[in-house]
Order: C-alpha cells, then sequence, then structure tokens
C-alpha cells in the first residue's frame, strides 16, 4: 500500500533569532517543547507552498524537482523534512472530530504544547535549578505587579476583618442592604479581595485571596458595568484590590452596548440585570514565572475558580446570575480601557 503524506498541521514558520544564533533565521516550530529548525533554503519553502494537501512520495518529487533542481534533490529535501517531522504520514496529521466540529486551533494548541519537560520539583536538583531560574529572571526584570491600579472617581468598599465570619456577616447583614453597596463590599471583598500575603525566594511577596491562582499569580481582574443601582452611578468600575474599592473608569449607560455585545446574555432572565460582571486576565503575571506556553492551561482555571465563587456569592447578596463566555471581544476591550495584547476579557456574567 502507498504510503500517503500531509505538512504536518502542527508546524509554524517564522522569523526568528535563535539563541546564540547572531543572524535572524526562518525556523519551523512544532511544539514548545521541541528545538526550532533552521530553514536555511527558501526552496524549502517554496517546495512546501506547492505541494497538495496530501501527496505520495513520488508525487513530492515530481511536484518538487524543478524547484529542487534534480529530482535527486527532491527526494532528498522529501526525507529531510520527513526525519524533521515537517512532513509526517496523512494518517498521523489527521485531526478527527477536532476539525469536524471546528476545534482545529484548539487542537494545534493542545497538540503543540504536549508533554512540556517540566523541572521536577519534588528533586531537590529540580528545585535548586527552580531558585536560580527564577534568581535570573529578577535580574533581567521584577515581577509584574500584584495590583492595577486604574484612574478615576472612586467608591469605597467596606473590608472584611481578619477576624470576622463572613457567614455571620451575611446572616445579620439586612435583604435591603444586600443589594446594595454593603451586599457589593463583600462580594468583592470574598471573590477578589486580598486576604495575606506570601514570599517567594528571588521573587517577592504575592496575593493570597479566597480563591486558588497558580503559584499565587492572580492573573484574574474584575470589573463592574453598573445599569440600574441607586448608589452607583451607570458606568463601568474596575476593582482595585489593594485599595478595596471600584473605580469608575467609564461614566454613562452602557447597557444597550453590553447587551449587543453579549449576545442572548441579557434574555435569559425576563428581569433585566442590574450589573455586568467582566473578568480579565493579565497574562503577563503567570507568564513571568512559567515561561512555556503550557503554562496558559491554567489561566482559565483561575478564572474558573473565580466564576464559581462569583455564583456562590451572587446568590448569597440576593441576586440572579448567569455565566458567558460568548462576547465581542473588541467592544468589552475598548469599554475597559484594556489592550488585547496584555489583558483580555475571559467571562462575563450577569447580576439580575
Amino acid at each position: 500500500m502507498t504510503a500517503i503524506y500531509s505538512i504536518n498541521p502542527l508546524l509554524l514558520i517564522f522569523p526568528c533569532t535563535p539563541q546564540g544564533v547572531e543572524n535572524r533565521q526562518i525556523v519551523g516550530e512544532l511544539a514548545c517543547a521541541a528545538p526550532l529548525a533552521a530553514i536555511s533554503s527558501p526552496v524549502v519553502l517554496e517546495a512546501l507552498s506547492v505541494v497538495k494537501k496530501s501527496f505520495t512520495k513520488k508525487e513530492f518529487i515530481k511536484t518538487t524537482e524543478s524547484i529542487f533542481g534534480a529530482a535527486e534533490a527532491a527526494e532528498s529535501a522529501f526525507l529531510a523534512l520527513l526525519e524533521h517531522q515537517i512532513l509526517v504520514a496523512t494518517a498521523a496529521a489527521s485531526r478527527g472530530s477536532w476539525d469536524e466540529h471546528q476545534w482545529a486551533e484548539a487542537w494545534m494548541y493542545h497538540r503543540g504544547t504536549r508533554s512540556y519537560p517540566f523541572i521536577d520539583m519534588g528533586d531537590e536538583s529540580g528545585a535548586i535549578e527552580d531558585r536560580e531560574r527564577m534568581r535570573e529572571y529578577s535580574k533581567i526584570s521584577p515581577p509584574p505587579s500584584n495590583y492595577k491600579v486604574m484612574q478615576g472617581e472612586r467608591i469605597e468598599l467596606e473590608k472584611i476583618s481578619r477576624n470576622d465570619s463572613i457567614q455571620n456577616k451575611l446572616d445579620s447583614m439586612p435583604i435591603s442592604l444586600k443589594r446594595k453597596l454593603p451586599g457589593l463590599s463583600m462580594f468583592f471583598d470574598v471573590c477578589f479581595g486580598e486576604r495575606g500575603k506570601v514570599s517567594f525566594e528571588n521573587q517577592g511577596k504575592f496575593l493570597q485571596k479566597s480563591i486558588p491562582s497558580g503559584g499565587a499569580r492572580h492573573p484574574t481582574e474584575a470589573y463592574l458595568v453598573s445599569f440600574e443601582d441607586e448608589e452607583l452611578a451607570p458606568g463601568v468600575y474596575h476593582y482595585n484590590v489593594q485599595e478595596h474599592c471600584l473605580t469608575l473608569i467609564n461614566k454613562g449607560q452602557y447597557f444597550d452596548l453590553c447587551s449587543e455585545a453579549t449576545f442572548d446574555l441579557f434574555k435569559k432572565y425576563k428581569r433585566k440585570p442590574k450589573h455586568l460582571l467582566i473578568l480579565t486576565s493579565i497574562y503577563e503575571r503567570a507568564m513571568w514565572r512559567y515561561r512555556d506556553s503550557r503554562s496558559w492551561r491554567a489561566i482559565p482555571m483561575d478564572v474558573g475558580h473565580a466564576l464559581m465563587l462569583f455564583r456562590v456569592m451572587s446568590e448569597a447578596i440576593g441576586y440572579d446570575s448567569y455565566t458567558y463566555q460568548k462576547f465581542d471581544d473588541d467592544a468589552l476591550e475598548k469599554l475597559l480601557c484594556i489592550s488585547k495584547i496584555s489583558e483580555t476579557p475571559l467571562f462575563v456574567g450577569t447580576m439580575v
């Protein structure tokens, strides 16, 4: 049976200056754990651009022999590309149901970040290596700030003390106050507020919150868009963890904009939402510590922890809620005054 081949669907080709190399090169990458392969000849790129989606060895040679100058050269190129897994058997390139259900990009990330060679932190030599890495990272630049501070009018919130029982405070709070500022104060403090700090050698101090976060990085930020509230003017507020306050960053009524940007989210209840919570992630907080693409997997988990507490606390202070990952990214990023490179929305939730 004649073997059928394809270009490896994980292949990324891009220019870069590899470590230890002076000149910029065109390289191929198949996975974050695999070394980059330098593509020194432009004819290789041309050959890859003209072959069909799937092909036999003979078809590859016939298609590219004019590019390489001879059939023998085309065969040598074929074998080299096969050895470096730039070409693979078509069966190995199949994405199955990932393609069938339009998850091709997710498959590429999932496959491209498999089997990363992590340090064994249970071994003493691994712990030493990790501390040395952190020392080197710190020499280059300090970790990003644990806090984000935005400019605008501040709404002070009441902080829960270490000796307070959250349940007792909830039980003793009148229903009339739970859906007002006292309830929101407790909501933000429990869901996103600082509970303490933890120190890591060669890195500094990081936050402890009610929700867990990989390496205590806490990349998740919270924004509240208020539509109808007796104590909060309509507008967009950022929760300032350091000062435990809400900062008004965009004053105005944004109900229609948010309704359109979140598709059918506002139709989940017959009543209109009073607030919209938007959760974003400042990726560099995690990137600084975890310098491998696989570690992005922890970011959605961090947001997931925040979402569950959001649902619990929303109910505790008298709100119905509904969460979504469907929204217009550009519209919300513009509304929040954030950069789509350094911070992006990941989830939204109504408070009805």
